[in-house]
C-alpha cells in the first residue's frame, strides 16, 4: 500500500513514522497508527509553539538582529551587509538591549532624537528604515503583532543632494581645470577615461586588459569593484546591475589613452599587471584611494599658490562627478537618451 506523502514504516519498530517540517525545521513523530502520528504531529507543533513564544518574550533586539543578518548574508551583496552593520551600530547602541516585544514607538522616537542629536538627519533616517525593516521582519516571525516604527515620520535632511555637488556634472572650464592640475596624479588616465566613457569607478578598476579588444575596438563591462562585509574591496564577477553587461566602442581617443596607459603599467608594473587602472601599487584601486587624489589636486587648485597662479576656484566633487559630467556633454551635443542609457547600463530611462 503506497503511504501518504511523510509517511513511512520501520518493520523493526512496527511503527508508522511522520516527517514535517515546522518554522523551517525537520521532524519526526511514531505511532501504531497513521491517526496516532497525526495526533502527535499537533501535539508537537502546540508545544514547539509555547516553547517558540517564550523565548520570543525573551529575545533582545541585539540577539534578533544576529539571527537576521545570517539571513541577509544569502539575499543581499556584501556591501549592502557592510552598510546594514555600520548603521546597526547607531542602534545597537541604543536599542540593542531591549526586549523586540517591549520596544515602543515612543522608544523609536526617543532613538530618532538621540541619534539626530549626535549625528545627522540623514544618519537617523537611515537607522529608522533598517530597524523598520529589522522589525517588519519580526513580525513575519511572529515575535511581535505590530511595528513601533509605523507613524514615525523621517526627518527632513538639511544636506544638499549630491547631485548638487559631489555628484554634480562639472562645466567645461571646470573639467579642464582640473585635467591641467591632474596631470602627475596616477589616477590621470583613469580620471580621462571616466569622462570619455561615462563608466562607473567600479567598473573601470574591475577592468583588465582582457576585457579591451584593440582587434574590434571594444571594451567589455561585465565585472565591478565591491566592498565586502568585512570592509574589503574584490572584483566581483557580476556588474552592479543585469543590465550593467555592455560593450563600449572604442574611439580613437580611448585607443590612445589606452595605449598609454598599457605602456605605464608595464614601466611601473612589468606584464604581470591584469588590471588597466591600477593602484600606484600594481593592485586592485578602489574609490577610497581615488576620491583621496581627486581632494589632493582640488587642495592644490584652491590652494594660495594656486590663487597667485590666476586659477578659480573649484568646489568639492567626487569621482562620481566625471560620470554625470559625460551624460551632460552628451546630452549637450544632441545624443538621444536611449542611447545614452544603453552606454550608461541603465535599466530604465528614468534613471538615466
Amino acid at each position: 500500500m503506497r503511504l501518504p506523502k511523510g509517511y513511512s514504516y520501520e518493520e523493526e519498530k512496527q511503527l508508522y513514522k511522520l516527517r514535517f517540517t515546522f518554522e523551517k525545521r525537520r521532524y519526526s513523530v511514531y505511532g501504531k497508527t497513521q491517526t496516532e502520528c497525526e495526533t502527535k504531529k499537533e501535539e508537537l507543533k502546540d508545544s514547539l509553539k509555547n516553547h517558540m513564544h517564550l523565548d520570543n518574550q525573551k529575545i533582545t533586539l541585539a540577539q534578533y538582529y544576529d539571527s537576521w543578518i545570517e539571513e541577509q548574508k544569502k539575499a543581499v551583496k556584501p556591501s549592502t551587509v557592510y552598510s546594514y552593520g555600520k548603521t546597526w551600530q547607531h542602534i545597537n547602541k541604543l536599542l540593542g538591549n531591549q526586549r523586540v516585544v517591549d520596544i515602543q514607538k515612543m522608544d523609536v522616537q526617543r532613538f530618532q532624537k538621540n541619534i539626530t542629536a549626535a549625528r545627522t538627519a540623514d544618519t537617523a533616517n537611515r537607522a529608522l528604515r533598517l530597524l523598520k525593516q529589522i522589525l517588519n521582519s519580526a513580525i513575519n516571525d511572529r515575535i511581535i503583532n505590530f511595528n513601533p516604527c509605523n507613524g514615525v515620520k523621517y526627518l527632513k535632511s538639511e544636506r544638499p543632494k549630491a547631485v548638487n555637488t559631489t555628484h554634480r556634472a562639472l562645466t567645461e572650464a571646470e573639467t579642464n581645470l582640473f585635467l591641467e592640475n591632474a596631470g602627475k596624479c596616477h589616477y590621470f588616465n583613469l580620471f580621462r577615461f571616466l569622462l570619455a566613457t561615462g563608466c562607473r569607478v567600479g567598473e573601470a578598476t574591475a577592468l583588465t586588459w582582457f576585457d579591451v579588444n584593440f582587434n574590434k575596438k571594444e571594451i567589455y563591462i561585465n565585472k565591478t569593484v565591491s566592498r565586502t562585509s568585512h570592509n574589503d574591496f574584490v572584483v566581483s564577477n557580476t556588474p552592479k546591475t543585469g543590465s550593467s553587461n555592455r560593450t563600449i566602442p572604442i574611439t580613437a581617443e580611448l585607443e590612445s589613452l589606452l595605449r598609454e596607459q598599457q605602456e605605464n603599467n608595464n614601466m611601473l608594473f612589468g606584464r604581470r599587471c591584469e588590471q588597466v587602472f591600477p593602484n600606484n601599487q600594481g593592485s586592485l584601486a578602489n574609490y577610497n584611494g581615488i576620491d583621496n587624489s581627486i581632494r589632493i589636486i582640488l587642495g592644490n587648485i584652491n590652494s594660495p599658490k594656486g590663487k597667485e597662479q590666476g586659477m578659480n576656484r573649484l568646489q568639492p566633487f567626487s569621482v562620481h562627478a566625471f560620470r554625470d559630467t559625460f551624460a551632460t556633454r552628451c546630452i549637450e551635443q544632441g545624443m538621444q537618451p536611449n542611447t545614452l542609457k544603453a552606454l550608461f547600463g541603465h535599466r530604465s530611462l528614468k534613471m538615466t
